[in-house]
């Protein structure tokens, strides 16, 4: 198992919806690039397929900075190919989120840990798998994804592209149009999923 140590910027993953804009005028006329493109720029971006394959259990322990001056650490453990695992803890509280293949659950500030069923625990599922695999292999594992749009997220312009499994479940990942990177997640209910954070400038990379 490898881990990484890296920054983990959450000013923009606390509030999301604070710089996402839809792209308006002529530029958002412009043809789209397929969900295909999108992922396969990104899995380039990361250093390729073969090197994703290979990293198929890797923990990536993070210092959270945020624009207020708090503090934060948290931990994403992946293993391939659908188990997800993170703990943080941000302003003296403490969060946490697994996946497994028999289980999905959170635990917030409270300490309450909670079972998620139903609509929550396919997203939950369905993110974890594409999460492990880095997002190469999502049509291995039977899921659709279509880009929806172009927007920009703090002046940068990125594309959502939107994960669909059979079940279901439904889940936008927002790619910088510049770096191809992933920059953001967003479930169907518009939430930011308490995974999206540690993505955010989470970018794979061994």
């Amino acid at each position: 198992m490898k881990t990484y140590l890296g920054l983990l910027l959450l000013a923009l993953a606390c509030a999301p919806a604070l710089a996402r804009q839809p792209v308006a005028g002529a530029k958002s006329r412009q043809k789209l690039p397929s969900a295909a493109k999108v992922v396969a720029d990104f899995v380039k971006a990361v250093g390729g397929k073969k090197r994703l394959a290979a990293n198929r259990d890797a923990t990536y322990e993070w210092v959270a900075a945020g624009a207020s001056g708090e503090a934060g650490t948290a931990t994403t453990h992946l293993r391939a190919p659908s188990s997800f695992h993170f703990e943080a803890r941000w302003g003296g509280r403490d969060f946490g989120e697994g996946v497994t293949p028999r289980a999905a659950w959170a635990r917030g500030p409270d300490g309450i840990v909670r079972t998620l069923t139903d609509a929550a625990a396919k997203s939950a599922r369905m993110r974890a798998a594409l999460d492990a695999g880095r997002l190469a292999d999502y049509k291995k594992q039977n899921l659709a994804a279509v880009t929806v749009g172009a927007e920009e997220m703090a002046g940068e312009g990125a594309y959502p592209v939107e994960f669909r499994s059979r079940e279901g479940a439904r889940s936008r990942y927002l790619f910088s149009a510049a770096t191809k990177l992933l920059i953001a997640k967003q479930d169907e209910t518009g939430r930011t999923p308490n995974s999206m954070g540690r993505s955010l400038c989470h970018d794979w990379r061994g």
